[in-house]
């Protein structure tokens, strides 16, 4: 969508709306997903060079993967909306935004590496998911004693 970050900060002050438009026709995401990282992107990244390569990584990535959960929610016929979910093995978070988007409840996610954990803790934080990531292993009971009282 841009060539560089300057293009893409440059456009962003031009004519943000146009810039919101454009990118929900491309991506089919929701206005308010684009203005947050945007808002993200200007209040974090101004100085990055390739700043304008994780605007089109996320938009991207993002819409795969509620892409990949609405085919679910149709071919299985299950409604997320109203539930609880637990993502076990969550990763960066894009699951448990796109659950949010789709009508979940409270989602919770569960992550064995820390580093993986923290970046979606800051993530969904940024995209304003309210999530609660946790940091451990479904194979341990510790972990597993505390999903239950998170869930519950």
């Amino acid at each position: 969508m841009f060539d560089s970050t300057e293009s893409m900060f440059a456009a962003f002050e031009r004519d943000r709306d146009k810039v919101v438009t454009k990118t929900v026709a491309k991506y089919d995401v929701s206005a308010e997903y684009v203005q947050r990282y945007i808002d993200h992107l200007y209040q974090n990244h101004r100085k990055n060079p390739r700043a304008f390569a994780y605007f089109d990584a996320e938009m991207s990535l993002y819409k795969k993967t509620l892409d990949y959960l609405t085919l679910i929610r149709k071919s299985f016929s299950i409604e997320f909306r109203g539930l609880d979910v637990l993502d076990v093995g969550c990763g960066n978070g894009y699951s448990l935004r796109a659950l949010a988007e789709l009508g979940a409840k409270s989602v919770f996610g569960l992550e064995v590496d820390q580093g993986r954990c923290e970046s979606c803790k800051y993530v969904c934080q940024t995209h304003g998911v309210n999530a609660e990531v946790v940091h451990g292993s479904i194979l341990d009971p510790e972990i597993v004693l505390k999903l239950g009282k998170i869930l519950t």
